[in-house]
């Protein structure tokens, strides 16, 4: 099996308890059959003391205290490591905040955006971000049978990482690009076009992507007055009702959105004083699009999820604006937790991701016109 992951992945290690954001605190943690037997099957008292400490039912998961899982102890170390040894973490505690892809024969990891140690990650590096292939003895799947299409889409995801890494370009340049050849490409997938002219489409354009780049700035016109301010704010609103994992998220959305008005007046001092930001923006895009993107071969839905993408950086951007104008200060620590928080309540909710796929298709903020609308408003002050 090919196996893809970011040069980073190897790199991670987790802080435990030097976090500032635990994972064993405010999650549910869902045990699977091999930890749940094991588990079970465990003399003594902390045996007894584990049976006890775990709700029962079809999904089997830790009963929290306090949001806190009950094997975290006073040091935020854990008890069942301290007590059995890492092999009997269950397996979502030993692989957070990793995470794997399979399409096939090909298997996609990475880290995930909302632990601080992956996001520092993700974030620290200066250059374009680069990615790993080698082989795995992992089986293929025998039964997957997209590997044409899959194909295409690795051709086309290749696309869009040159057009965003692209630093000839404002990062909100990039990301119209990458709406504007999303769009396009979408257009294939619903003539039902076969993959290989489908990836014959792409590589054609791979030779010049300067044309999108020319596409996405003929779009560029000075929005109507208060235009970019009411799609914000729809955005916002919609934001503020996907469910949230910490009960003060939407609170910090709906300031945001109160604000706007001296926020947009701010922006562009913020965007010219905080320039490095924009290297940020691009691996943020450049983790989403690699994160979904290839899950399109399952339902078809490209434009949705590189919608998602630029929703995401620009929502971070603003909780980076919001916090510097609040604090009159701003660095890369703060951007780690901005980032991170998003992630948490967006990325790691299947509902939230649910609901934003549908409202990608179905409402006018999340229209390409909107998105274009707040990107370039974004690229004219920066």
């Amino acid at each position: 099996m090919k196996l893809t992951y970011p040069s980073y992945y190897p790199a991670f290690r987790c802080s435990a308890s030097g976090c500032e954001d635990n994972c064993c605190i405010g999650w549910e943690i869902d045990i699977d059959k091999r930890a749940y037997a094991d588990y079970m099957a465990q003399g003594g008292a902390f045996g007894q003391r584990l049976r006890g400490s775990i709700a029962q039912g079809e999904a089997p998961h830790f009963l929290l205290q306090e949001e806190r899982c009950p094997f975290l102890n006073e040091q935020n170390l854990c008890e069942i490591i301290l007590n059995l040894g890492e092999s009997a973490l269950c397996e979502i505690c030993t692989q957070h905040p990793r995470f794997h892809e399979w399409f096939g024969n090909v298997k996609e990891s990475g880290v995930g955006l909302c632990c601080e140690e992956a996001a520092k990650l993700i974030l620290q590096n200066r250059e374009p971000a680069a990615f790993i292939q080698t082989e795995t003895e992992e089986p293929a799947d025998p039964d997957f049978e997209d590997e044409p299409l899959l194909n295409a889409l690795l051709a086309a995801r290749d696309m869009l990482f040159a057009l965003l890494q692209d630093r000839r370009f404002s990062i909100w340049d990039r990301l119209v690009a990458a709406l504007v050849f999303a769009e396009q490409l979408q257009a294939h997938l619903e003539e039902e076009a076969a993959p290989e002219r489908i990836r014959a489409w792409v590589e054609a354009r791979q030779a010049i992507p300067e044309g999108f780049m020319d596409k996405a700035q003929g779009q560029t016109r000075p929005a109507a007055e208060g235009t970019e301010r009411r799609i914000l704010g729809e955005l916002l609103a919609f934001y503020q009702t996907l469910e949230p994992i910490d009960s003060g998220w939407p609170d910090q959305l709906g300031q945001l959105r109160a604000g706007l008005s001296a926020l947009l007046t701010e922006r562009k001092d913020f965007l010219q004083a905080h320039r490095a930001c924009a290297t940020e923006y691009e691996h943020l895009a450049v983790y989403f699009v690699y994160r979904y993107m290839l899950k399109a071969v399952y339902d078809g839905d490209v434009l949705g999820k590189i919608k998602l993408m630029a929703a995401s950086v620009l929502l971070i951007a603003w909780l980076d604006i919001a916090h510097w104008h609040a604090a009159h200060a701003f660095c890369k620590a703060d951007q780690v937790r901005l980032a991170k928080r998003y992630s948490k309540e967006i990325e790691y909710c299947e509902e939230n991701l649910q609901r934003f796929a549908d409202a990608s298709w179905e409402e006018g903020f999340l229209s390409l016109e909107s998105l274009t609308v707040l990107l370039e408003s974004m690229a004219r002050e920066a």
